[in-house]
């Protein structure tokens, strides 16, 4: 995205505010997409370990289905 001020136009306070919306929108923008990132991230590392759990309870179930001699 590129912004600039206009030649042709003042800069006064509704210039102002303008682009204070929209400093705000672009910093509402990247903050919700790094959370995005993060919970996605945070949800492949919970099923990594919901599969290595139910890996150890299948062999572990398998073990003592088998008889000891």
């Amino acid at each position: 995205m590129i912004a600039g001020v206009s030649s042709r136009l003042p800069l006064n306070e509704n210039y102002r505010a303008f682009y204070d919306l929209l400093a705000a929108a672009v910093t509402a923008s990247v903050a919700n997409a790094r959370a995005y990132e993060e919970e996605r991230k945070r949800a492949q590392a919970l099923a990594e370990i919901d599969r290595a759990k139910t890996a150890f309870f299948s062999m572990s179930a398998t073990n003592f289905a088998l008889p000891s001699r």
